[in-house]
């Protein structure tokens, strides 16, 4: 973004939350952070006959499951959004087998850094003592995950003009809480001032309501056409000098 240099940014992601025609747009905070990681229970092999001769590592992995689902709910203040999600689970070679190893891997999500890492060092916490409390070891590793996405307060007003010019002032509606998923956007709009908004796709005289990240997911491809008409009024209203 510096050859050439960018001036502004605007993104679009498909919301199922509200109908084609619609857009929704958030100022300031409008996608969560994360961080992502990865748990390895280390148990000890036996034969199913003989499970005092090991440590289950799928039973002692169940426990941590559900003890790292008591987080948020007990340690993390209501008032500030968090989540944990445990994503995948594998482990053992066959069903009379003790398992040695169990991998989990999962994501915490929260809109306030801090709380972010509070998560980090609680699941670090969690994971290791529950382990070590049933005779296992928890080997937990974090990555870094996505920065919270934060919209331009000018940009996000020049977005909101251009779809009440194209859509009118019913179309358009204002979120009052961030999202808790993540985008990389964040990264782009971290360098640049810029709006990443949402667009309304489903259409239920269609059939078309499922929501995303499933294998029903489809849309009303009048969307597409909103879409960019939308962004080409972004990109003519600030060549114009509108965005001031």
């Amino acid at each position: 973004m510096r050859d050439p240099e960018v001036s502004a940014l605007f993104g679009l992601h498909c919301n199922t939350g509200r109908k084609v025609g619609e857009i929704a747009l958030s100022y300031g905070q409008a996608y969560a952070a994360s961080e992502t990681f990865d748990i390895e229970i280390i148990g000890k092999m036996s034969h199913g006959a003989a499970p005092q001769g090991g440590i289950d590592a799928v039973l002692v992995a169940a426990q941590v499951v559900t003890a790292l689902h008591h987080i948020v709910s007990r340690e993390i203040d209501p008032v500030h959004p968090a989540v944990l999600t445990l994503g995948t689970i594998a482990g053992g070679q066959a069903r009379n087998i003790l398992a040695e190893r169990v991998r989990l891997e999962g994501i915490c999500r929260a809109t306030d850094p801090e709380v972010l890492h509070r998560l980090r060092q609680k699941v670090i916490r969690t994971a290791e003592g529950v382990a070590s409390g049933l005779g296992a070891k928890a080997l937990v590793s974090f990555d870094a995950g996505y920065t919270a996405l934060i919209n331009n307060d000018a940009m996000t007003d020049l977005v909101k003009r251009s779809a009440e010019k194209l859509l009118g002032r019913h179309a358009v509606y204002i979120n009052k809480e961030p999202n808790m998923g993540v985008e990389d956007m964040a990264y782009f709009l971290e360098e640049i001032p810029g709006c990443f908004f949402f667009l309304g796709v489903t259409n239920e005289e269609k059939g078309i309501t499922a929501h995303l990240h499933n294998g029903a997911f489809t849309i009303d491809e009048e969307a597409l056409i909103i879409g960019t008409a939308i962004q080409c009024e972004n990109i003519v209203s600030f060549l114009s000098g509108r965005a001031l």
